[in-house]
């Protein structure tokens, strides 16, 4: 029993020892590849194109494993339908963001996971506009490169796949992005 409680003590001072605030602020733009709304897919060749900003604090684990959560704003357009009946929409969200990450030192690969909920959506179609809290949840992964580690601030790459999905205007929808972007880390 002393040897359980002894060992108990040692992981949890461990894990607190190494545990740290971090924030990250990242910027990234991309395009959306794929997906659907009102069971019309995404128009390829139009402007598809997005951008967002998203901010974590952030605590670490055993010196390897990241968390955080934070807010995120991103604004797209994508253009649904075929050349001949097609229509685009022009959307802002505001939310919340949460992210895993595998960050081994001395490796400059770090495989990640992110989440979250837009806790404010706003779609502009040609025809009006509609807003919603809490209907889009997106999730993914992707992949960070080290590219100026510095003792107190980190400079990374990173590449992901996002798939959003949830409703706009009371109708299903997904989207599919990848996206290319820059983060840094303030230690």
């Amino acid at each position: 029993m002393k040897t359980k409680l002894l060992l108990s003590a040692f992981i949890l001072c461990l894990a607190h020892a190494s545990a740290f605030a971090i924030v990250d602020v990242n910027l990234y733009g991309g395009y959306t590849i794929g997906g659907k709304h009102q069971g019309r897919g995404v128009k390829f060749g139009d402007d598809n194109g997005h951008w967002g900003l998203l901010a974590h604090i952030n605590a670490t684990l055993l010196k390897v494993f990241q968390f955080g959560v934070g807010p995120y704003y991103q604004s797209s357009t994508v253009t649904y339908g075929n050349p001949k009946n097609h229509w685009s929409a022009d959307k802002k969200d505001i939310g919340i963001d949460g992210f895993a990450a595998l960050d081994i030192p001395l490796i400059p690969l770090s495989p990640y996971l992110r989440g979250g909920t837009s806790a404010w959506n706003r779609v502009k179609y040609s025809y009006g506009t509609e807003t919603n809290s809490f209907e889009r949840y997106h999730a993914g992964g992707g992949v960070l490169l080290t590219i100026l580690p510095l003792p107190l601030f980190k400079l990374q790459m990173f590449t992901e796949y996002i798939r959003f999905w949830g409703k706009e205007g009371g109708l299903k929808s997904t989207e599919h992005q990848l996206n290319v972007g820059l983060r840094g880390n303030i230690l």
